[in-house]
């Protein structure tokens, strides 16, 4: 086969093959009718547009929230079906096609047409159906291995249409369909159908010589029998018969045939045959099928044509070709053409195997499990029973009902929990719920197809939610394997092994345009977009408001929030660690509000003695608030100043949405400044319904106290002696009266009720307050470069204002607890620092500890990789030298190289099968060898012993190599193949 669509025909299966020429065409068509005008066509299908739209979906993802997760996955996903086409394109022109000279009739089958295929590339064709258009049927090749051709039997269709073979595939992922169709120029005759209820003629005494050579049968040899001589080799003779001798001397192939002296055949005989005329073909075809099941040689006569005895496939084939010339009715293939309907597709017609079923069931509640943060539990736990019931039973449900019934259920539970149907986390929801339903009445593996893209963009939503190095290995791991299953579902090969290998290539193969994308591919400003896309599935960190156990449910997450280098040195004491983040202003209570906006404060750029510059990694949490220490003065990005407000707060322009590096200079202590009269007001305002008896306790402090300091000191001193404790399980404040019931009776809180209840205070004892959010201390990282911050380290305080000196820190739980600030959390919660030190000194804990700053300096490196932006990508051409470059060129500059690559993996597919035969190619060398040693070249159709003969002259040890090759390749004794490669290069 040298052309596509082109097939020669041999000797022994001299049928006549063509292909009609035609280009590629992608497109739809609906219906199974169809008019095949084409050779290799590769097609669109409904998971193609699917495909097209995660592309899309992922990239818009990466670039509106500069997710660089989910930038790899949208390239990943765009690579894979790029080389789908070429897989799906050499996957069937890399077979060559072999046709049988005419339909055979099969016990059980009836007439079928002899089909091989051979690997004509290096690349194993996979995953391939092969149907005679018109017949009911179609038959599946797993894979066609280089050397070993696959053998097929098509049933035959209805008589009075064209010959046309077609070869299917959606390998390797079935994001689109590959066809071939090849039309097989074969006059067709009608064989009759078996008839008749007569015996068997009497058989015929033959000679020795007359053993039917012309029939094709020889016996096996046995001992005793007699050598009857040689005839030509044809389809289904034993190799064991070969004369591979004559073979090595460059004949043709003959064959060995015995014969016992005498032997017994049925003859046949259309004059003779005691029946109508229009009876007798259908007898002899009933004869014929006796003979060949019993084993028995039989001979056949009709008008014109006498075929001597035999027995075997070629001369039961030959016998009734002979009856079906004769046979009125006969119909040929070359009658006129009509649509013809093919069989359903392969993927649609079988069923999954329970081990496929439960890896993607598997894979696919693996993928949603960590999304538990955006969906209701009850919806997990419906998709979690719909994936068993499938793995378990491996059936889908019967009645339609049912799957649309749990589907409704699903839906309606959604809406109660969640109330919200149009929200990014209820449409996440939403999906879950339908892939149930669709999990329970899958049947096939197109219907699986559908559920392993839905398990695509489950894992998008997982890395959109977090792109930390933890959960990108369990989405891409996750990616992997639905990849995987997909591959198993095109092979239908039985196991686990050769779907992984496959699919470990694609994804290796993959990688380099990947990779090549990530750096090189513009990244695309979608301003006008950003608003639509720009709320995050997750807001972490500090809130901008503040209720009760809002703190609380923070410091339970050991999340790292941001990282802390100190440029100069200077490291302040786990007391001084304040990280602000929000002040709040307006008071409702134990509630607190962001409340009034102010104006822009000075930057200071000149730094003092006392400063202390820090560089912050922030990780994104979707908020614009920018943490510092207190109090910033100054901070920049790199690119520009950032925001800073009068109230001392850094803040950003948009949300972050990536990891953020800043460089903060930050002032332990301000210069005195005024208070604005807007501001005071605003510092004293509390509720219209502030308790009477709160308003009393304040009005006590205030009259004791000449200045606000001591109204200060005074609330201080009640929360130290009226039994206030600090806990991490306060229990519930609901409602209006929540901060009365914390201060007057249960009095036990964490770090926001006490900062809340002491500012609201404050402010009926006339003293201007407001609450501060942010994050207090911070751990030594491993190698003692900085410090992390993690969420557990959240943490609320109050600032008031007193004369003379303008806002002071006052930190309650300093009061209460002092452990909490001087030592940390951890520390507070073990029960001191002594607790802390006896725990630290424990294996344990000393391996833990390891292993999470470990873990933290390996997410550090993750981030730097995954944060490749705009900036970076600028940044990276500008040391190219080639800084300048548009857009436009980077996008040309993507897509050439993905056409190249592409190109690549082209060539590869398409390189020339390997040759498998170890002495063959010794032989080879063996002859290129004696080339370079000025020894004349073998001829084409000089075999070994000869060429060894014509040169033995000057090379005669050649011929003891040459007879080692013979009894080697065609022989029964085989010499070692290493000594005869020793050999070869020792020759001189």
């Amino acid at each position: 086969m040298n052309q596509e669509g082109s097939i020669h025909a041999e000797v022994h299966l001299p049928a006549k093959v063509a292909a009609k020429g035609g280009r590629m065409r992608a497109f739809f068509k609906k219906g199974p009718a169809q008019d095949f005008s084409f050779t290799t066509r590769v097609r669109m299908n409904l998971h193609t547009v699917s495909w097209f739209g995660l592309c899309c979906t992922m990239g818009y993802a990466g670039a509106v929230q500069a997710n660089g997760a989910a930038y790899l996955l949208a390239f990943m996903t765009g690579a894979l079906g790029v080389m789908s086409y070429v897989y799906a394109r050499a996957n069937l022109r890399g077979l060559e096609v072999r046709v049988g000279a005419a339909p055979v009739q099969l016990a059980g089958k009836g007439e079928v047409l002899p089909v091989e295929l051979r690997a004509s590339y290096g690349h194993a064709p996979c995953g391939i159906e092969v149907i005679l258009v018109g017949a009911p049927e179609s038959s599946f090749v797993e894979e066609v291995v280089n050397g070993q051709p696959v053998r097929l039997h098509l049933r035959m269709p209805p008589a009075g249409q064209p010959l046309r073979l077609l070869l299917r595939s959606a390998y390797p992922l079935g994001l689109l369909k590959a066809q071939r169709l090849v039309n097989v120029e074969l006059t067709r005759h009608a064989v009759p159908a078996a008839s008749g209820d007569l015996a068997l003629p009497q058989g015929t005494v033959l000679s020795s010589g007359s053993d039917g050579r012309s029939g094709g049968y020889s016996p096996p040899s046995r001992e005793g029998d007699d050598f009857a001589g040689v005839r030509e080799w044809q389809p289904g003779d034993s190799p064991r018969h070969i004369d591979w001798r004559a073979v090595a001397r460059g004949r043709p192939l003959m064959v060995k045939t015995w014969a016992k002296g005498t032997s017994e055949a049925v003859a046949m005989d259309w004059e003779t045959l005691p029946l109508p005329v229009a009876e007798r073909a259908g007898q002899m075809v009933r004869w014929i099928q006796m003979c060949e099941q019993q084993g028995l040689s039989y001979s056949l006569k009709l008008p014109g044509q006498e075929i001597s005895a035999g027995q075997g496939e070629s001369h039961a084939r030959r016998c009734l070709a002979a009856l079906a010339e004769l046979h009125a009715g006969g119909a040929t293939s070359a009658e006129t053409p009509q649509s013809a309907r093919v069989p359903a597709s392969y993927e649609r017609r079988i069923g999954v195997p329970r081990g496929p079923l439960g890896l993607l069931s598997a894979v696919l509640f693996m993928t949603v499990l960590p999304l538990q943060d955006l969906v209701a539990v009850p919806v997990l736990v419906l998709f979690f029973l719909s994936l068993s019931y499938r793995s378990l039973i491996a059936r889908p449900l019967k009645h339609r009902w049912l799957p649309l019934s749990v589907t409704a259920l699903g839906v309606a539970g959604l809406y109660f929990t969640q109330g919200d149907l149009l929200s990014m986390e209820a449409g996440i929801a939403l999906l879950i719920v339908l892939s149930g339903g669709k999990m329970l009445e899958s049947r096939s593996p197109h219907d699986f197809q559908v559920m392993a893209m839905i398990g695509w963009f489950l894992c998008l939503c997982g890395l959109l939610a977090d792109q930390s190095i933890g959960r990108a290995v369990l989405m891409f791991g996750a990616y992997a394997l639905i990849t995987g299953c997909m591959v198993r579902f095109r092979r239908g090969v039985v196991g686990w092994k050769i779907p992984a290998r496959q699919t470990t290539r694609l994804l290796l193969q993959a990688l380099p345009m990947v990779v090549i994308l990530f750096v090189i591919f513009p990244r695309v400003s979608l301003d006008s977009l950003v608003r639509l896309g720009s709320r995050r599935t997750t807001v972490t960190g500090i809130p901008t408001s503040l209720d009760p156990g809002k703190v609380l449910q923070i410091a339970k997450n050991t999340e790292r929030a941001f990282r802390v280098e100190f440029p100069e040195g200077v490291i302040p004491s786990n007391n001084q660690r304040y990280w602000r983040c929000v002040v709040l202003w307006d008071c409702w209570g134990l509630s607190w509000n962001r409340g009034l906006g102010l104006s822009y404060g000075p930057r200071i750029r000149q730094a003092e003695a006392g400063d202390i510059r820090q560089t912050i990694t922030l990780e994104p949490h979707g908020q614009t608030w920018l943490p510092a220490l207190d109090y910033p003065v100054y901070g920049t990005d790199g690119r520009a100043d950032l925001t800073l407000h009068a109230e001392r707060l850094l803040s950003a322009h948009e949300p972050v949405r990536k990891q953020r590096r800043l460089n903060v200079l930050s002032r332990p202590q301000l210069v005195w400044e005024p208070l604005p009269e807007s501001h005071r007001l605003a510092a004293l305002q509390v509720p219209r319904d502030f308790s009477v008896n709160l308003r009393s306790l304040a009005e006590q402090w205030r009259q004791a106290s000449a200045n606000d300091q001591q109204v200060v000191e005074a609330g201080l001193n009640y929360l130290r002696t009226q039994g206030f404790k600090y806990t991490m399980e306060p229990g519930t404040y609901l409602g209006p009266g929540a901060l009365e019931e914390f201060v007057l009776r249960r009095r036990i809180g964490f770090c926001e009720h006490f900062s809340a209840a002491f500012a609201s205070l404050m402010r009926a004892a006339g003293v201007p307050s407001r609450v501060i959010m942010g994050y207090q201390g911070g751990e030594m990282s491993m190698t003692g470069t900085h410090l992390i911050v993690r969420q557990s380290d959240a943490h609320s305080w109050t600032e008031v204002w007193l004369e003379g000196a303008g806002w002071t820190r006052i930190d309650p739980t300093a009061v209460l607890a002092p452990g909490r600030v001087n030592q940390g959390l951890q520390s507070f919660m073990l029960g001191g620092e002594e607790e802390l030190e006896r725990q630290r000194d424990t294996w344990w804990w000393q391996i833990r500890e390891r292993t999470e700053l470990f873990w933290d300096q390996v997410n550090d490196q993750w981030y730097q990789v995954i944060s490749f932006d705009e900036e970076s990508q600028f940044g990276w051409l500008s040391w190219l030298g080639v800084s300048g470059a548009q857009q436009v060129y980077l996008l040309l500059g993507s897509f050439f190289i993905v056409l190249l690559l592409l190109g690549i993996l082209n060539l590869w597919l398409r390189r020339p099968a390997r040759d498998t035969d170890a002495w063959r190619l010794a032989w080879e060398r063996l002859c290129r060898h004696l080339e370079g040693l000025g020894m004349p070249a073998r001829r084409a159709n000089e075999g070994p012993q000869a060429y060894a003969l014509r040169i033995a002259s000057e090379r005669p040890q050649v011929m003891e190599l040459a007879q080692q090759y013979a009894e080697s390749r065609y022989g029964t004794k085989a010499a070692s193949l290493t000594a005869f490669k020793k050999a070869v290069r020792l020759l001189r």
